[in-house]
């Protein structure tokens, strides 16, 4: 079975301004800030349409997350914050040689 475990779909819908619910394990760990940029929750836990409600029926959370997880995002996995990331592991690698 070939699957995509970093979390690609949620990157480009949080860099949308999307809040992603996503399972707690994997690359969501890496990408979501639970509770601030969206939910990471068990596989088999109930709550997951509670958290899809509790956004529905609060439009100021779901705007304030929406723009928290374009925010961090973009800031962390867009390809100028990569490619700065690279630029300073190759700095730091050369340097100590």
């Amino acid at each position: 079975r070939i699957g995509e475990h970093f979390g690609i779909a949620l990157i480009e819908g949080m860099s949308a301004g999307a809040v992603c619910i996503a399972a707690d394990k994997g690359g969501p760990q890496e990408i979501i800030e639970n509770g601030v940029t969206g939910y990471r929750l068990a596989v088999v836990e109930d709550s997951w349409a509670e958290k899809i409600l509790e956004l529905l029926r609060n439009p100021a959370k779901l705007k304030s997350m929406g723009e928290k997880a374009r925010r961090i995002t973009v800031s962390k996995f867009s390809w100028s914050a990569l490619a700065n990331r690279v630029h300073g592991k190759l700095v730091e690698a050369f340097t100590n040689k």
